[in-house]
């Protein structure tokens, strides 16, 4: 489904706020954005703009944000070295292969979204690493294996979305 924003441009948006006020702009708002985000067209994280410059800028990007993109191929192993990363959401993509155990070297990522795709192999105890975790959504992958016991010492873990992948064992506690 392709949907075009058409020949109305920004002084239709313009003329319809000053008639309908903001509940109006906020609608259009919305529009504008799914009209947006469903033009975008598949590739893999490399080729991603958010990813080039969390890569140009390792030490100060905090924010990868690229769900529902149909981004394929890897989550790339130079993760790792964007450091200053607290949020990464990635979820309802088609990324495929295992969590890199670089993920571990985050350690002020809050949010991490990566549920939704296609990854396997198992959970990187490496991110056991990661104490500032408030939110880690895994769910509807293919992962396997057990639960990482150094899981447990994520204390601060408010939101943990594991299910609908094959993990075995305990839920580790701290």
């Amino acid at each position: 489904m392709t949907m075009t924003i058409g020949a109305r441009g920004a002084s239709w948006y313009q003329t319809r706020y000053r008639r309908g006020g903001v509940c109006t702009l906020l609608v259009d708002a919305v529009i504008l954005l799914l009209m947006i985000v469903d033009r975008c067209e598949a590739g893999t994280l490399e080729s991603h703009a958010d990813y080039q410059a969390c890569q140009a800028n390792q030490g100060t990007w905090t924010t990868l944000i690229v769900p529902n993109q149909n981004i394929t191929g890897t989550l790339p192993t130079e993760l790792g070295l964007c450091t200053a990363l607290t949020k990464m959401e990635l979820f309802s993509n088609q990324l495929t292969g295992t969590i890199p155990t670089e993920i571990g070297t985050l350690i002020l990522l809050t949010l991490l979204q990566i549920g939704d795709n296609l990854l396997t192999g198992t959970i990187p105890t490496e991110m056991g690493l990661l104490t500032a975790f408030k939110l880690m959504n895994l769910r509807f992958n293919q992962l396997s294996g057990p639960i990482p016991t150094e899981l447990g010492a994520l204390t601060g873990l408010t939101e943990w979305k594991i299910n609908f992948n094959s993990l075995s064992g305990p839920i580790p506690t701290e």
